[in-house]
């Protein structure tokens, strides 16, 4: 057998193991996902609204911006 061949019913085989982690992992791994998500999120409203607090100008950031972050944060 060719090495492609070998490569590709290693593949197979692998594939039909049906090794799949069970439903109380990846509801663990979907909320640590989920969570670290949201402590970006709000790390980068924190960012954002400092800056602003920082500079001499007083502006905030644009509606666009502010409007993507807190979609971001209610998706997360």
């Amino acid at each position: 057998m060719s090495i492609i061949a070998k490569v590709l019913t290693a593949i197979k085989d692998y594939r039909q193991q049906h090794e799949a982690l069970p439903s109380s992992q990846l509801r663990r791994l979907g909320l640590i996902y989920s969570s670290y998500r949201l402590l970006v999120n709000m790390f980068y409203l924190m960012l954002a609204y400092a800056t602003v607090s920082t500079d001499n100008t007083s502006l905030l950031p644009s509606l666009l911006q502010q409007t993507a972050l807190i979609l971001y944060l209610l998706l997360s």
